[in-house]
């Protein structure tokens, strides 16, 4: 299970996640293997799109971005017609600007309550900072 699952588990209904979408323009399938994960979740399957991409980031091509829709089972014809959207394509947009506002320069990043984490995208080093986290806002209330 990656990462960010099994720290959901460990803080099941005190945690949401807000992923934001940014493809380094450096690596020449990032846009469309965004727009694919967008059109996934579109069909309900963003996570299972997402970690198949990651598990295939260094050889990643338009045949395995095309292979994991097919493989995943979804409805091809509606896929391509999500994918390639501008609604889509406003989304990535729209997420980049955000990303560039607050300073992200790479993939992934992570932020806990809009301060960024350096270092440490491991479960236990993310649990840790979920629970001081939690626990600063329970200390304010």
């Amino acid at each position: 299970m990656p990462v960010l699952g099994q720290v959901l588990k460990l803080f099941p209904d005190k945690v949401n996640v807000v992923f934001k979408h940014f493809p380094l323009s450096r690596h020449q399938f990032a846009r469309v293997a965004t727009a694919s994960v967008i059109a996934a979740g579109e069909q309900g399957k963003f996570w299972e799109f997402h970690d198949a991409l990651f598990d295939q980031y260094a050889s990643l091509n338009a045949e395995k971005i095309q292979g994991i829709a097919s493989d995943l089972g979804l409805d091809m014809a509606r896929f391509a017609t999500d994918r390639d959207s501008p609604r889509t394509q406003q989304i990535i947009d729209e997420d980049l600007r955000e990303g560039e506002l607050v300073g992200v320069r790479g993939t992934p990043s992570l932020y806990i309550n809009g301060r960024k984490i350096e270092r440490g995208l491991d479960r236990d080093s993310i649990a840790r900072e979920v629970d001081r986290e939690l626990k600063n806002l329970e200390k304010s209330k």
